[in-house]
């Protein structure tokens, strides 16, 4: 007993990377387990690991990747160390502590924001949230950022009392390694570094095993790492990713390259070389300007067709709208290509997903043809610069939005990405908006409800169709049923605002 005691001490350093790697695997191993049912399978799941042996391979693998990562660190860790002359148990407590606290407020966070968004959510898609803007994305989760800095915040300061607690009572605690020990952890990384990227680039290659390896932190990282060091052409793509970059120096291949038409070579891969299409011509041009109608144009946050259908407790959640569409028309399978707010609304009026000012706008066409414009919004339409990119900002346009009633708004912040009005204020606007219009002239209005923008409810929506509003911090899987109440009643608060506008107009 004294003899495994002597050693386990000596070797602390091996010791706290393997409690480390054990640590993290059961927590990151039991979230995705809980996220993707990995070892059980789900519909429609491409892969799992229900046999024992392909259990045993991926759990071999992630703790592999894990030891890998952990080791890496350890050796930049403890080479620090060794330059101050620290090399007691408190430096290897110090590191696995560390690394503890690091990787679980990395996964609660990540597995925090995976449980409102899939597992496709990346940088681009945050920055997109925002409007185009990281900052304004940031700002909207504010809310779970300052949760997970708290619990940091408490993590570390019971690991520092903790730390202090051993060093006072533990004694022994500065063993240093002898030379052999010491080449033994050398001769243990060279091995690492030799096999990593051999395993790794067998795990890329294979889908039943990257499917759940993608998953895994240190696969990922140690992926990426190498695919940076295998981008051999600076295009941003090496052969460590997936899909790989079969022209390693040539960096006009690769990957989700822009495939240049009609040039004979294939960029990105992907169906061969793309054909020019012809260019079509914008036929809006075609039409001469004249007067006509009236035109209101509503539009709704995060709203789908089947809205039309959905009951919640043997009520039609949308009735105004169910009427519109049996007197008029409806689409119900409209689909849209992109799938933000801001892009969503700039191909609305512009009829292109990207600024190439190719096409005539739609109120640029409508102020042409003699009518008067209104903006009458319950978001800020100057986020993601959608206000000055569809001409809500042209000379003579009456224009009404979050911002401008910012006291009005129905949440705190005053950022863009989080300003709202309630469909009430709304409402009033547009009867204030319609008793100043001269109608003798051709009229367009454009009014936007936010009602089931997330988190689907404020302190000023009424509860048509529920008793209590789900809160923010509980939307999660469990409470799916809640979510979807809370979610209907507030598609009842914009059918019932559509339902005023059309009692007025």
């Amino acid at each position: 007993m004294t003899f495994l005691k002597v050693n386990l001490w000596q070797h602390h350093k091996l010791v706290a990377v393997l409690i480390t790697v054990i640590v993290v695997n059961i927590f990151e191993l039991g979230l995705l387990h809980y996220k993707y049912d990995i070892f059980k399978g789900v519909f429609l799941q491409p892969y799992s690991y229900k046999e024992i042996s392909e259990r045993t391979v991926f759990i071999a693998l992630s703790l592999f990747f894990d030891f890998s990562l952990c080791s890496l660190l350890a050796g930049f860790w403890f080479f620090i160390a060794n330059q101050f002359n620290k090399r007691s148990v408190i430096v290897s407590i110090n590191f696995a502590a560390l690394i503890i606290l690091v990787m679980g407020l990395w996964l609660v966070l990540k597995f925090k924001i995976l449980s409102y968004f899939s597992d496709t959510i990346n940088l681009n898609i945050i920055i997109n949230l925002g409007g185009g803007s990281l900052k304004e994305a940031l700002l909207y989760i504010s809310n779970e950022v300052v949760l997970f800095a708290g619990i940091a915040f408490l993590t570390t300061a019971t690991l520092f009392f903790t730390i202090k607690l051993v060093k006072t009572k533990s004694q022994n605690l500065a063993f240093t390694f002898k030379t052999k020990q010491s080449t033994f952890y050398k001769k243990l990384i060279v091995l690492l570094l030799l096999l990593v990227p051999v395993i790794t680039y067998f795990v890329s290659e294979h889908a039943f095993l990257r499917y759940g390896a993608e998953k895994k932190t240190s696969y990922r990282l140690i992926s990426n790492g190498l695919d940076k060091l295998s981008d051999f052409d600076s295009d941003g793509v090496g052969i460590f990713s997936y899909p790989k970059d079969k022209a390693s120096f040539n960096a006009n291949i690769y990957p989700s390259a822009l495939d240049i038409p009609n040039n004979g070579i294939d960029e990105d891969g992907f169906l061969g070389d793309a054909i020019l299409p012809s260019n079509n011509k914008d036929h809006l041009t075609d039409i001469s300007p004249k007067k006509g109608k009236h035109i209101i144009l509503i539009v709704l946050e995060s709203a789908r067709s089947d809205l039309l259908e959905a009951q919640l407790h043997g009520q039609y959640v949308a009735p105004v709208m169910r009427k519109l569409a049996k007197e008029g028309v409806a689409a119900s399978n409209a689909y849209s290509h992109t799938g933000f707010t801001t892009t969503s609304l700039k191909a609305l009026f512009n009829r292109e997903l990207i600024d190439t000012k190719k096409t005539l706008g739609l109120i640029d066409f409508l102020q042409s043809s003699g009518y008067k414009i209104s903006i009458i919004s319950g978001q800020d339409e100057s986020f993601g610069d959608v206000a000055l990119k569809v001409g809500m900002k042209n000379v003579g346009v009456n224009y009404f939005d979050a911002r401008t009633a910012i006291n009005d708004r129905v949440f705190p912040s005053k950022e863009a990405a989080s300003l709202r009005l309630s469909e009430a204020r709304i409402v009033e606007e547009f009867q204030s908006a319609i008793n100043a219009l001269d109608f003798s002239r051709p009229q367009f209005l454009y009014l936007n409800f936010q009602a089931a923008h997330f988190p689907y409810s404020n302190a000023k929506m009424t509860k048509y169709l529920v008793n209590n509003f789900i809160p923010r911090s509980e939307i999660k899987q469990e409470n799916k049923d809640w979510v979807t109440a809370t979610y209907w009643n507030a598609i009842a608060s914009a059918d019932w605002g559509i339902g005023e506008i059309i009692n007025h107009a």
